[in-house]
């Protein structure tokens, strides 16, 4: 039986998995959205593991969610998750069609892309 934390984290896996289709298929403001999406759901199943609960917090600010987890994150990956946690909102709501491009996109992928497998390898299950 898959432990809640388990679950969450497959769920990121996946939804990284569609952040790389979408930066593939040009389709850069979801792409970033996506990034966000997957480290979240890590960090949650980082909490559920550590606080042993069912059910992650209810926020979707990854900062938050970095430091309720008590982790030791290095600076640069520190950075990263609170310029992604501000940055993702507004990739949900309209805004200029160039604010996304394919070197942001990039940038926020590999950058989406090292912090997670980080995240990862920190975790138990």
């Amino acid at each position: 039986m898959e432990l809640p934390g388990e679950l969450w984290l497959a769920q990121a896996d996946y939804d990284l998995s569609v952040a790389q289709l979408l930066y593939q298929q040009e389709v850069y403001r979801y792409c970033v959205f996506f990034c966000h999406l997957a480290l979240e759901k890590a960090l949650k199943a980082m909490l559920m593991d550590i606080l042993e609960r069912d059910e992650p917090p209810h926020t979707h600010v990854l900062d938050r969610l970095a430091r309720m987890a008590g982790i030791d994150i290095p600076e640069e990956y520190d950075r990263f998750i609170t310029d992604l946690s501000n940055e993702s909102v507004s990739a949900r709501y309209p805004e200029p069609s160039d604010v996304y491009n394919e070197e942001i996109a990039a940038d926020v992928l590999s950058q989406t892309e090292e912090v997670y497998e980080w995240l990862k390898s920190r975790t138990v299950f």
